[in-house]
């Protein structure tokens, strides 16, 4: 499995699922790799079998745009599942006078990120919520955003952007005196159409307050980004069968070593991408999973939002559906 460099959520989350699936005797080697305009053309050379990346660089990758221009189209690469929400912010010092998106115009805010550029794209769409461009902040440029928020702490800007939760976030809190405090973007239908032509696969949600999300003092809407455990389109089927049920029977064990694996939910491996999922992620496979008292099948129950959402072209149900058994009763069968 190749990662984004150590020390990145990425990695964390990828190693995690390779300790998982290691113990259910399938031995999985992590490599950490550069950033997703370094992972996914390997991932795409079929150099190493699967990655965990935001949705956000992939759907970049997949169509050959934005960072992926020079690359090019990178039509071998397949999603596995949907992981959980990437929430991304700004961040200011608890005491700024900085209240919205609105007020970063003028303001000296970390940018450029010639080494996380899906980041930068991030930040971007993110302005566009308030109707603020890049022209509009005096953009200070680092090379990531660790160092972005490095400058913050040592008070050289007054906004930087990063993950909510992450271990960087709660070390500029604690580096700052008073703390930190994200910002919320605007979630009018405008603000959010706004963000999305520029970071396709973006989405609001929801951050809640947390001991772990210093900055997040109240629930605000925010981008997210899912993160994805993807695949190159070679990988054995069988492998990707079992890696997916390890994920779904397994999942409470990664979050033991991972706490931002607690907000995965088997319901929701799903998520239209624009991107193609790997065959055997949305083939049913009645080997392991059987309707115990029902007489319609796994995925008529209650899935009408997901039906309308994969291809017409290949009628078989996403792999969610067959996730769903934890809470519709169906019986996990194994050979």
């Amino acid at each position: 499995m190749g990662t984004l460099p150590q020390g990145s959520v990425a990695y964390a989350v990828g190693a995690a699922i390779a300790s998982t699936l290691g113990d259910q005797g399938m031995s999985t080697r992590v490599i950490p790799q550069g950033g997703p305009v370094v992972v996914l053309p390997l991932l795409n050379r079929e150099s190493f079998d699967m990655t965990v990346t935001p949705s956000i660089p992939m759907a970049y990758g997949f169509k050959g745009t934005e960072m992926f221009s020079r690359a090019g189209a990178l039509k071998n690469i397949r999603a596995l599942s949907v992981l959980f929400p990437l929430e991304v912010g700004f961040v200011v010092a608890a005491d700024s006078e900085i209240q919205s998106i609105e007020d970063l115009k003028g303001k000296r805010v970390a940018g450029g990120f010639p080494r996380q550029q899906a980041l930068a794209k991030m930040m971007e769409a993110s302005l566009a919520t308030g109707g603020v461009t890049m022209d509009d902040v005096n953009e200070v440029l680092v090379p990531n955003g660790v160092r972005g928020m490095e400058e913050l702490a040592a008070g050289n800007v007054d906004a930087a952007i990063f993950s909510i939760g992450s271990g960087v976030a709660s070390q500029t809190h604690a580096a700052i005196s008073g703390g930190v405090r994200f910002l919320p973007i605007n979630a009018t239908d405008e603000g959010v159409a706004a963000m999305q032509a520029i970071a396709p696969t973006s989405y609001v949600n929801t951050a809640q307050p947390g001991p772990s999300r210093p900055g997040v003092e109240e629930p605000m809407p925010v981008l997210a980004s899912s993160m994805i455990l993807a695949a190159h389109a070679s990988v054995d089927d069988e492998r990707v069968t079992r890696t997916l049920e390890t994920l779904v029977e397994h999942y409470p064990e990664i979050a033991e070593i991972h706490g931002a694996f607690r907000a995965f939910s088997p319901e929701k491996i799903y998520r239209d991408l624009g991107i193609p999922y790997h065959p055997a992620a949305l083939r049913p496979n009645y080997a392991w999973i059987t309707a115990r008292n029902s007489s319609r099948l796994p995925w008529q129950i209650g899935l009408s939002t997901t039906v309308s959402s994969w291809s017409l072209s290949n009628p078989a149900p996403p792999l969610r559906t067959r996730m769903l058994s934890a809470s519709i009763g169906l019986t996990v069968m194994r050979s």
